[in-house]
């Protein structure tokens, strides 16, 4: 997050993403992404400060995931492997 605020600093339009390029509007769409992350990491620390787990988390949350994706990268690219970041993250801060 603290990474895209600073990259959306600079004057750009083109977004060259190895997995998804944007020739127009770059920009806007990584502040759409950004916003996405920022959304998810609010309702992931909600639920957690109420007393649910990481599993229970994602049983909550809306968000659909790639089984494929999942399985190609042994779980490391996964709502739970999301969640759990958000909740380090949230743990070493305090």
């Amino acid at each position: 997050i603290n990474s895209l605020k600073k990259v959306l600093l600079l004057d750009f339009d083109k977004l060259f993403c190895s997995h998804n390029p944007k020739l127009k509007n770059g920009k806007r769409m990584l502040k759409n992404k950004l916003c996405f992350l920022e959304t998810f990491q609010g309702e992931v620390l909600t639920l957690f400060k109420k007393g649910y787990n990481d599993h229970a988390i994602v049983k909550i949350l809306p968000n659909q995931e790639s089984n494929m994706v999942k399985i190609f990268t042994f779980g490391n690219v996964s709502l739970l492997a999301m969640v759990r970041s958000v909740i380090k993250s949230f743990n070493v801060q305090t």
